[in-house]
């Protein structure tokens, strides 16, 4: 077997001889969504705002002292952070992975570093996507055929558009608010982001 899983419509019909093809999150029983932290930017919450909007950001709304590549550093309260998904106390679950079951209550709307999940764009070239090394899928699995130019797209859109934007908010807000707290950039991601919109905190 290859060392490096390939996808794009061309690649599909030699991967899906080998492979199932399918999603085996829906009977997994491997702890993705409480042993990994979901980073999230802007449109992420822009996006889970607008679906839920009467849920109070401070339900799935937090912050994380672990670094990672990609997703930029921001300064709440003078502290160095990154926005992510809040875990459950006790169970360190993702508060959005639906009771006694480990299927995402938001999937439909799940930030981007889920949606892509267990994918990633190689090489930044945007034409096709490859199955992630050192991940906890038991085994590999494809993308169903007709969603590969969808993935590939929103990888696309992710790099090119929504990264660079939110990593020119947080430039911004830690020039120029990074001793106010998670609530106040909160409010100001949305209202940068399109406006305001009543959000509940």
């Amino acid at each position: 077997m290859e060392k490096r899983l390939i996808f794009s419509p061309d690649t599909f019909g030699k991967w899906a001889r080998r492979y199932r093809v399918g999603f085996p999150c829906l009977t997994c029983t491997e702890n993705c969504c409480t042993d990994y932290l979901i980073y999230i930017t802007h449109a992420d919450l822009v996006q889970i705002q607008s679906a839920l909007p009467e849920v109070p950001l401070s339900e799935y709304v937090d912050v994380t002292s672990v670094s990672v590549d990609d997703y930029p550093e921001v300064r709440i309260e003078g502290r160095p952070v990154r926005l992510v998904i809040k875990k459950a106390q006790g169970s360190g679950r993702c508060v959005f992975l639906a009771s006694g079951v480990n299927l995402c209550a938001i999937h439909g709307f799940s930030p981007y570093i889920c949606r892509m999940y267990p994918f990633q764009i190689p090489y930044d070239d945007y034409r096709e996507l490859e199955f992630r090394t050192g991940v906890k899928c038991r085994e590999p699995f494809l993308c169903p055929e007709e969603q590969i130019p969808e993935l590939i797209q929103m990888g696309k859109t992710f790099w090119r558009h929504d990264l660079p934007r939110y990593a020119a908010l947080v430039e911004q807000w830690n020039r120029l608010h990074a001793e106010k707290n998670l609530e106040a950039f909160v409010h100001f991601l949305l209202v940068s982001s399109r406006g305001e919109r009543g959000a509940v905190w």
